[in-house]
C-alpha cells in the first residue's frame, strides 16, 4: 500500500500549479480575443472577482461573530475566573497570572 501525502502538500503544491494554470489560460484566451472583447471580458472578470470578495469578507464577518458568540457563551475562559485543565506551556518572559499579583503604579 502507498503512503498518502498529507493534505498540506496538496494544498501548498496543488493550489498554486492549478491558479497558475488557470492565470496563463486566462492570458492566453484573451489575448486571442483581441482588444475589444479582451477589455469587456476583464471587466466580466473583475466584477466577479469584486463579488467574490465582498462574499469572502461576509463569510469571514460571520465566522468572527459567531465564534465571539461562542467563546461568550461557553463561560470556561480566564476572564470569568475559569481554570485551565492540562499542562500550560510558557516561553520564556511568559508570566501566567490568578489575578492577584499587583504592580506598582506606571508614571
Amino acid at each position: 500500500m502507498a503512503r498518502r501525502s498529507p493534505w498540506w502538500v496538496v494544498l501548498w503544491f496543488g493550489v498554486p500549479v492549478l491558479v497558475g494554470g488557470g492565470l496563463l489560460w486566462l492570458g492566453l484566451f484573451l489575448r486571442g480575443q483581441g482588444l475589444e472583447r479582451a477589455d469587456q471580458f476583464s471587466s466580466v472578470f473583475g466584477l466577479f472577482l469584486n463579488v467574490v470578495g465582498v462574499l469572502v469578507g461576509i463569510g469571514g464577518l460571520v465566522v468572527g461573530v459567531w465564534s465571539l458568540r461562542e467563546a461568550r457563551r461557553s463561560g470556561d475562559g480566564a476572564a470569568d475566573g475559569g481554570s485551565v485543565v492540562g499542562t500550560v506551556h510558557s516561553g520564556r518572559d511568559t508570566y501566567v497570572s490568578r489575578g492577584d499579583q499587583h504592580f506598582g503604579d506606571r508614571r
